[in-house]
């Protein structure tokens, strides 16, 4: 009995072992180890948070697990929605980082700005971002939001590009805050931080440098009587650049609960 009983337990077995390896499976990754369950991935792991990983990008993420986004996608990244068109999340024109980058083009003659938005995450009092990004062009039209920080749809906070190259901050309704002015063509390293405020004292923090480590950072603003008290779940991208000839490339989204000053 207990040999006819042998073969039966061992095809039980296999059949275990390759559904448990299906749902270890995080949609655009790269990661053989998880066939053998082990992970690729330490702290909070929330499938469509994580994506648009090469197999040599996918170990970065353990510290971004509110979102973790390098693009390296072969169609639209888990999670994230093309709100406005004029948009391409998989371009390879001129990648900031690997081979391809996301990519927001001023359509219809500007009628149209191309516009997404990340997946949501954990909602959270205090958040630190960090994406590349590079304007092109040089007329800049309609001060698009380069990044704009919501509770579901409720817009909290913004960092828009000022007809005079210059970046634009607001937290709620608290007092705008203003960068030195921006060069187009150049690939900029944006870190940002929201934490929510309970009246008049939330905070907005932006820092941009040619450099991947905060500290060098060469253009800042800060806005800290922000009046936003809701807490941050998801952020958008809008077209920031010119006139219909024109687009913004973006990569190396991260963000994450605790605060980092560098990125790989």
């Amino acid at each position: 009995m207990m040999k006819r009983l042998i073969p039966f337990i061992a095809a039980l077995l296999i059949l275990c072992g390759s559904a448990y390896a299906e749902t270890q499976k995080v949609t655009g990754i790269d990661q053989p180890q998880q066939a053998m369950g082990m992970p690729w991935f330490t702290g909070t792991q929330t499938v469509g948070k994580v994506s648009g990983q090469t197999a040599s990008t996918a170990s970065e993420c353990g510290t971004y697990e509110l979102l973790c986004e390098n693009f390296e996608n072969v169609g639209t990244p888990t999670g994230w929605l093309g709100l406005v068109n004029s948009y391409d999340f998989v371009n390879t024109t001129a990648p900031l980082r690997g081979s391809k980058s996301l990519k927001l083009i001023c359509g219809n003659s500007c009628s149209v700005l191309g516009s997404v938005q990340a997946p949501s995450f954990t909602a959270q009092n205090t958040v630190y971002g960090h994406f590349m990004v590079q304007f092109n062009g040089s007329t800049v039209y309609g001060s698009p939001d380069i990044v704009a920080v919501y509770n579901s749809t409720t817009l909290l906070a913004h960092a828009w590009l000022n007809y005079d190259n210059t970046i634009g901050i607001r937290h709620g309704l608290g007092t705008p805050a203003y960068t030195p002015a921006i060069n187009f063509g150049t690939t900029y390293h944006f870190y940002w931080k929201y934490s929510k405020g309970t009246g008049s004292n939330g905070i907005l923090q932006i820092w941009l440098g040619t450099s991947k480590d905060r500290a060098s950072a060469t253009l800042t603003a800060s806005c800290p009587d922000g009046t936003a008290t809701a807490q941050a779940d998801n952020i958008r991208h809008t077209y920031g650049g010119g006139d219909a000839t024109c687009f913004t490339y973006i990569d190396q989204d991260y963000i994450s609960a605790t605060e980092f000053t560098t990125v790989p």
